[in-house]
């Protein structure tokens, strides 16, 4: 099974961060690691974050530098991930989109 990477870059969005983090770790494919890149946000976004119990969480706090820089940053060297995806701070992803995506992606090596 490979070995996925979801990162959501997040500002602020205490009013929808829960049901983003909910529709994640609930995903039907379960080999992932899921960062939540807090991007200097004002909200009290901590206390959502440490609701969740979850050994693939990832939670780093950084100072406000823009979506761009904040996930630029990020990605120096996560070579031990196969797939990197994205999760906007305010989506709901259905329970099946992560397996979806790597069955798409493992039969179309054209695409990325």
């Amino acid at each position: 099974m490979k070995k996925l990477l979801i990162i959501t870059v997040v500002y602020n969005r205490a009013k929808y961060i829960f049901d983003t983090i909910y529709s994640i770790l609930n995903q039907s494919y379960g080999n992932f690691d899921y960062a939540i890149i807090d991007d200097g946000s004002i909200e009290n976004n901590q206390f959502i974050y440490d609701s969740f119990n979850d050994n693939r969480l990832i939670i780093i706090n950084k100072n406000n530098q823009g979506f761009t820089k904040t996930l630029k940053d990020y990605l120096v060297d996560k070579d031990e991930y196969e797939y990197i995806s994205l999760q906007g701070a305010g989506d709901i992803s259905y329970s099946n989109r992560v397996e979806e995506e790597i069955k798409i992606l493992d039969k179309l090596s054209n695409i990325g």
